[in-house]
């Protein structure tokens, strides 16, 4: 699966492997409150990513993602304007252009990118809310938590 991530450009190779990261701060701080359980499930999702046997044309890709997942959270978080209404839509429109990326990819690694990416999402939002913490979203995070700038390739 990597061979034919590094047929991409190195721009695009590197916006695929920052998508969990934006993903986590579209989500994480669509409250303006990107919490401790926020950030820990995510750093756990990157490394249960890569283990998940489910899932396995994506192991490679989250093997990699985990090894520059905190440093590249760091980035971001420095990058991206602190209050989500005006840093959302930035981060909105930086994964819309995920979707030309995804179509240089076979199908069915498109289809589990996506689904990986959803399901991120939703992990994310229910770290910090519900029963226990779990199983809830957020007003805040409702609109961004099914990733609408993503086009579902299963979809089309």
């Amino acid at each position: 699966m990597l061979k034919e991530i590094e047929k991409l450009s190195p721009e695009e190779q590197e916006q695929l492997y920052d998508a969990p990261v934006m993903i986590t701060i579209l989500i994480g701080g669509a409250d303006d409150d990107f919490d401790k359980k926020e950030r820990e499930k995510a750093a756990e999702l990157a490394s249960f990513k890569k283990l998940n046997p489910d899932q396995p044309l994506i192991h490679d890709f989250y093997r990699v993602v985990e090894l520059r997942f905190e440093q590249r959270l760091q980035h971001w978080l420095g990058e991206y304007p602190r209050l989500a209404e005006i840093r959302n839509p930035i981060i909105a429109k930086q994964l819309e252009q995920l979707n030309a990326i995804l179509a240089h990819l076979s199908y069915d690694l498109q289809v589990e990118l996506y689904k990986s990416f959803v399901n991120w999402a939703k992990q994310v939002a229910e770290a910090s809310g519900g029963v226990l913490g779990y199983f809830a979203v957020g007003t805040e995070e409702k609109p961004w938590v099914e990733l609408p700038m993503l086009h579902n390739p299963a979809e089309q």
